[in-house]
């Protein structure tokens, strides 16, 4: 079972999550927000409001919804030197918004390690 430390907003439904063993994954949550519970997540400036739970381990919002570590930890792509040019074209590919802000977030978190 995983657990999530620390996640940062990156674009639209994208998400930095830093996990209990230090895994870093870029998460793309916009195919996932399914179901009465995420409704509200569509509006991009409700989705930003996420916060982590250290009791439950997971990212949460206001309205209850929140989402299990493990789908989290499943779903997201390794953030690693190797990975950044997959993630920087899911980002080109998929943001409506210009995404040179979400590459400066990406070149940064892996320049910390």
């Amino acid at each position: 079972m995983h657990f999530v430390k620390n996640a940062s907003y990156i674009s639209e439904y994208k998400l930095l999550i830093t996990f209990e063993n230090k895994t870093v994954k870029f998460v793309d949550l916009g195919s996932h927000l399914d179901g009465k519970i995420f409704e509200p997540l569509k509006d991009i400036e409700y989705f930003k409001m996420f916060r982590v739970d250290p009791e439950l381990d997971t990212i949460i919002w206001e309205n209850g919804a929140d989402i299990s570590p493990d789908f989290l930890y499943e779903i997201g792509i390794d953030f690693n030197p190797e990975s950044v040019s997959e993630i920087k074209e899911i980002i080109k590919r998929t943001s409506t918004s210009k995404s040179s802000w979400a590459e400066e977030v990406a070149k940064e978190r892996l320049e910390r390690g």
